[in-house]
């Protein structure tokens, strides 16, 4: 049944199928929206195929054309047998011959032309299908050169896996030609059936293409009711219905409908190009619908003097952009303060089974037309359904969008326009699955001058038992609208779901302004779990915020509540690109693999947790990680260069530095499909290839010698510049690929240098090149892979009060120019100053002093936090005043434990002025574990710090300056089963200024545990606080090592020593009280001083002491089996030095005994 015409209505149209009619006696509202035919039968495609000359085609014969050579029944079996790996090849032509069962030629009636074809350039782009008449064969057969089923002709388009096809001439309803599959399945409808053909003829016009025919087959399709261009059916009013039912039929359009609320019901759905099913602005008209902006511009408007203001965009899938004009025609000063702009509407709706409306944008207001609007806002987009038992072919435009605000300026300069509208809902359901060549949009309105643009609505689109095929991003998209350069609304969502996935894409065109208001919430409330979610130039934010509702009808919890509830946030795979942002009070993320782009961040502001338990105990079946083979497996590639020519496998494999490779290109044949995830490699030359790396693997099917069939898995984003790197692994990682080819390539034009090279397969990956954060007070930072070969990597920024980061291999990579360098940052992160107690890194007192004692004239700079070591002592007051008037002035004392370091760095205390705290203490370091059970790797000079952070200054109207004490250096734990790399890890104290004296803060503790070693590459420093007057600096902290069985303690000044003149107490560094006896070796160098308790004492296997460095105490024993004793060993009481059960001891100079007793 075809519709030709149009049928214009105000109400509710519907359209039914035959069956439909009949039961219903062709009810007055189905013939009104069905007028007669103009033209043709009403049922040509039922009566052909059902007429006793359609036959079922059982087997093709046929012949390769030029070469008139007959194809072989293996070659021909390929066509029908269900395999996506066997196919028939031709360079230009071929013919095939329908054949009966018994092997004899027919005629049939087709009417649908379906199969699967190869990858470009094996499609069928510049070919034609033409039908076959009569029965001869080869030279003698004849061609209908009138019946062309279609042409596959279209310059411009690139056929590929999962890409669409396109046709310049059609001769029906090709609604698009593939369906549901991995490879390229088409399936096309056609007008007008093609009656008595006895075969067809293929023909390629392009001779440098082969194409490959994996599967065909010819149907005759009566359950069709076809719409045919330029019929339309249009009901314009706001969210009027416009149904299309059937039970046990096709529907195809290629004309157009329109309404705001169209449902389409039937076996299946095919919407043709140029096909239109348009619903866009007729959902809540302006300032209606639950996503309206909550306050209307003529509130704000009507408080300043011949006031204009912009109108707020809608909400709908997310919230809706703000107004960004408030003028006084008076000249009355504006601010935000005074005067808070408006904020768009909120979200509302069900991403899973999206049904609402888009909301209508709130309207300017002017004071030329006060008592009415002035810019209206923008209409919402409606809503559009299909569902289908069979599929949803949509090769046409289906959208749903809202619609701008209108413009309006009584004059020059003012603006008064009107919010943009926001996208409404579009549902495909399916039960066999979708292909979706076409666009289907909800997009949010926007662009009048300075008004709020309108959010994006929701599209999910379904498919119960069948596949989901869709395009790129610019073809389904519920986008929120850009309103010039000011606001922007934000994204709605769209969720795919079929046999295969389950994703939720959350993505707009750009970004604006308010990026953490203008956000999209996270549906909460999914019944089925994701495969992905996807978060690109967006906000996303996971559960409530704190201070205010984003979705309708959400109750805003106490601030003290939402603060001590997890946002879980759940996918087994998360991927955030191009200036993704995912917010929350608590952030608790839950996936087994996440990627983050440079620009992206995760943020929460109490904790933040990435973890893969959720997924842990099923990873090797959810993902490729169950199929990594074994490391000599790995190694059977063969290797080429980009030509084709061999090079010797051994080259890369014999551990020799002197045998390399100058290729800028290598390519790795492995001889079955081997899932990768990560390249090893050695360069003979430091720079050579990691300027820029490129590695690449060869999708299935393709040809190495053709550059479009190579797909990207990593690329340096910045070039890299590691001259220290030469002889040492570089490792680059990437999420799991499986190919049988992979190749290497140095995109600058050096030359690799590859002298060694191992291919991994570490599982599943964090991969965090954006940052990730938690911003409160003491916050976490938790990010954890306990699957099996679980990988994180770090390129971009960790950073809060406390981090971990733990998994069974950790790489931190930096990368040249991005500020601050890649790391993991706890720096300055400790608790604030002075009122917590010692074991924070305090004085026993608090801060103050005495007024009395002091007066209000004296300045007071206060004193370095302490852990690994003590702090500095403020450079201000000497020993005298000090004792008089400088609590403040007490350093901070060290506290923690060595071993198994955990303690916050102390604060500095605060800088005194006219007696009032004016310079705040400098925080301490924070806390930071970074563990990889195999291995852990720094790359390119990567920084894990905890560090304290410097003191700051102040100076009065008086001129009197004064400065906080800097803070002490926090904890690291670092731990390996190797821990190789070029790289620092950091605990320093922080420093002071050079002007006002404070005391500069201790260092911290660090501690590292390798199973298998240290690389000498990674620098370790827990040095005390440099004071920029040169004598206040903070004492040295502590460095554990337990590497490989043996252990191992530093205590490492780096040459800043504390002045030991004209002040007290100098800063020490204790000798840890859990250091255990049976330690390997203590060294003590660089001009560190340390102490040890009185009446103690203390053992070491071996101690070693230089000559700048001091080793002090009252009254103690040092027992050791050996030691080299450089530098001073003092005590004011007494000391003895013995081997106490150890062999004899050896020592190198005197001991100085300090005016006490010694013995050895």
């Amino acid at each position: 049944m075809h519709r030709n015409g149009k049928v214009a209505s105000t109400g509710h149209v519907e359209i039914l199928g035959r069956d439909e009619v009949a039961e219903r006696n062709d009810s007055p509202i189905s013939l009104q929206a069905a007028p007669a035919e103009q033209g043709g039968s009403a049922w040509v495609h039922e009566a052909v195929c059902s007429a006793q000359d359609t036959v079922k085609v059982h087997r093709f014969r046929g012949y390769r054309d030029p070469e008139k050579a007959l194809l072989s029944v293996s070659e021909l079996s390929a066509l029908t047998d269900g395999d996506l790996q066997t196919f028939v090849s031709f360079n230009q032509a071929f013919d095939l011959y329908f054949v009966d069962s018994q092997g004899s030629r027919v005629a049939t009636n087709v009417n649908a032309l379906t199969g699967v074809v190869g990858a470009h350039p094996h499609d069928l782009v510049y070919s034609y299908v033409y039908g076959l008449r009569g029965n001869g064969e080869g030279a003698e057969r004849e061609v209908d050169a009138g019946a062309v089923f279609a042409n596959f002709e279209d310059e411009e388009v690139i056929t590929q896996f999962g890409q669409e096809w396109s046709f310049d001439q059609r001769t029906g309803f090709d609604a698009g030609q593939k369906l549901m599959g991995e490879r390229g399945r088409f399936r096309i409808h056609f007008q007008q059936p093609l009656v008595n053909i006895t075969g067809i003829r293929v023909v390629s016009s392009h001779y440098t293409y082969t194409p490959k025919l994996y599967e065909l087959g010819f149907e005759c399709d009566e359950r069709f009711v076809g719409m045919t261009a330029p019929t339309s059916v249009d009901c314009e009013t706001e969210r009027c219905l416009v149904e299309f039912k059937t039970r046990r039929s096709v529907i195809a359009s290629r004309g157009r409908v329109r309404g705001g609320d169209v449902d389409v019901s039937a076996q299946e759905v095919v919407i043709g190009h140029g096909g239109i099913v348009d619903s866009t602005g007729l959902g809540h008209p302006a300032d209606s619908g639950p996503g309206t902006p909550l306050q209307p511009s003529r509130n704000i408007g009507k408080k300043v003097c011949r006031g204009t203001a912009s109108g707020s965009g809608a909400g709908h899938g997310g919230r809706g952009g703000p107004h960004n004009v408030l003028l006084s025609g008076c000249g009355d000063v504006v601010t935000p303060a005074a005067h808070p702009r408006i904020h768009g509407g909120l979200s509302y709706g069900d991403a899973e089974l999206p049904r609402e409306f888009g909301s209508g944008g709130g309207s300017g207001y002017s004071w030329a037309q006060p008592e009415q609007a002035s810019g209206l806002g923008g209409s919402g987009g409606g809503r559009i359904r299909m569902g289908t038992s069979g599929a949803i072919l949509l090769a046409g435009q289906v959208s749903a969008d809202g619609l701008p605000g209108v413009y309006f300026a009584p004059k020059a300069g003012e603006y008064g326009a009107g919010g943009g509208g926001s996208g409404g809902s579009i549902l495909l359901s399916s039960g066999a699955g979708v292909a979706l060549p076409g666009t289907a949009f909800a997009r949010g309105g926007g662009y009048p001058y300075h008004a709020g643009a309108g959010s994006g609505g929701r599209i999910a689109i379904l498919a119960d038992r069948g596949l989901v095929e869709l395009e790129n991003d610019a073809r389904h998209a519920a986008t929120g609208a850009v309103s010039d350069v000011d606001s922007f609304g934000a994204p709605g969502t769209v969720l795919v779901s079929d046999l295969n996935r389950r994703e939720l894409h959350i993505r707009n065109d750009a970004r604006r302004a308010w990026a953490a208001e203008v956000e999209t919430p996270w549906p909460l409330q999914l019944a089925r779990p994701l495969s992905l979610a996807r978060v690109k130039l967006a906000t996303v934010r996971v559960g409530l915020h704190p201070s205010e509702a984003l979705r309708v009808g959400d109750s805003v919890p106490p601030a003290d509540e939402a603060s001590s509830q997890s946002a879980i946030w759940q996918a087994q795979s998360i991927s955030m690109e191009q200036g993704a942002w995912a917010l929350a009070t608590a952030l608790d993320v839950r996936a087994l693999a996440v990627q983050t782009d440079l620009s992206s961040i995760l943020r929460g502001e109490s904790s933040l947790r990435v973890r893969d338990a959720a997924f842990a105990a099923q990873a090797q079946q959810l993902s490729m990680a169950g199929r990594c083979l074994a490391g000599g497996l790995r190694g059977r590639f063969t290797v080429t260069d980009h030509l084709g020519a061999a090079r010797p496998r051994a080259t890369l494999q014999d551990g020799d530095m002197t045998t390399y490779f100058t290729d800028h290109t290598l390519v790795f044949a492995f001889p079955t499909p081997v899932p990768l995830s990560s390249l090893r490699m050695k360069s003979a030359s430091p720079g050579s290839a990691y300027y820029s790396i490129q590695i690449s693997a060869l999708r299935q099917g393709g040809d190495p010698l053709v550059a479009e069939d190579w797909n990207d898995v990593f690329v340096s984003a910045i070039a890299e510049t590691p001259t220290s790197h030469g002889s040492r692994w570089r490792r680059w990682v990437w999420p799991l690929v499986e190919a049988t080819h992979w190749r290497l390539l140095a995109i600058r034009g050096y030359s690799l240098y590859a002298a060694e090279a191992e291919w991994g397969c570490e599982g599943d990956h964090f991969l965090f090149d954006g940052l990730l954060e938690c911003t409160g007070e003491l916050c976490e930072v938790e990010t954890r892979g306990t699957s099996a070969l679980h990988l994180t990597a770090v390129r971009g920024v960790v950073r809060g009060a406390t981090v971990s980061i733990v998994d069974q291999h950790t790489r931190l990579d930096m990368l040249p120019g991005v500020t601050p360098t890649t790391g993991v940052y706890a720096a300055g992160a400790g608790p604030p100053s002075r009122p917590y107690s010692r074991r924070a890194g305090f004085a026993d007192r608090p801060a103050g002093r005495s007024e009395a004692a002091c007066g209000r004239s004296v300045s007071t700079g206060g004193s370095g936090g302490g852990h690994g070591g003590d702090g500095g002592t403020n450079g201000h007051l000497g020993t005298t005043e000090m004792a008089q008037c400088g609590e403040n002035s007490l350093p901070g004392l060290s506290h923690g434990l060595a071993t198994a370091p955990w303690s916050f760095g102390g604060a500095g205390a605060d800088g005194v002025e006219s007696g009032e705290s004016r310079a705040q203490g400098a925080r301490g370091g924070g806390r930071i574990l970074v563990q990889g059970s195999k291995w852990v790797e720094f790359g390119n000079g990567a920084v894990i710090d905890a560090s304290g952070a410097d003191s700051a200054s102040f100076v009065s109207g008086r001129g009197l300056g004064v400065e906080s004490g800097a803070g002490a250096g926090g904890s690291v734990q670092l731990r390996g089963g190797s821990i190789v790399g070029v790289g620092s890890v950091r605990a320093k104290g922080g420093s002071g200024p050079a002007k006002y004296g404070a005391g500069a803060g201790g260092g911290g503790r660090i501690a590292v545990f390798a199973a298998n070693g240290l690389d000498e590459g990674v620098e370790l420093s827990a040095s005390g606080g440099f004071q920029a007057l040169g004598t206040r600096h903070g004492a040295a902290g502590t460095v554990y090592l337990e590497l490989a069985g043996r252990t191992e303690m530093v205590v490492d000044a780096k040459a800043v020593i504390p002045s030991r003149v004209g002040y007290s107490p100098v800063p020490h560094t204790q000798w840890p009280p859990d250091l255990a006896d049976t330690v390997d070796l203590v060294r003590i160098r660089n001009g560190a001083l340390v102490s040890i308790a009185e009446d103690t004492t203390e053992r070491a296997r071996r101690v070693e002491l230089d000559p700048t460095s001091v080793l002090e105490g009252g009254s103690f024993e040092l027992a050791v089996a050996s030691a080299l004793l450089r530098g001073t060993v003092q005590a004011s009481a007494s000391l003895k030095v013995s081997d106490n059960g150890f062999e004899e001891a050896a020592f190198a100079e005197t001991l100085s005994l300090g005016g006490g007793a010694a013995s050895i």
